[in-house]
């Protein structure tokens, strides 16, 4: 997991690891924008409010 701040990035770090390890199965990154993929990069983009599910909710709760 990276935290990246602010309004540009290039998402170095998550190009390299998708390229070092080509058999895994993409990228995502956490946004407050709404969702979008980019398939021939690997990388998908999830709305901040799907971290929750994202994640697998909270352990333990009923």
């Amino acid at each position: 997991m990276q935290w990246r701040g602010g309004a540009s990035g290039s998402l170095k770090s998550l190009h390299l690891f998708l390229s070092t390890y080509p058999n895994c199965g993409g990228g995502l990154v956490f946004s407050s924008r709404p969702y979008a993929e980019l398939p021939e990069q690997k990388v998908s983009f999830l709305p901040l409010y799907s971290v929750f599910y994202a994640t697998g909710g909270i352990k333990g709760l009923p």
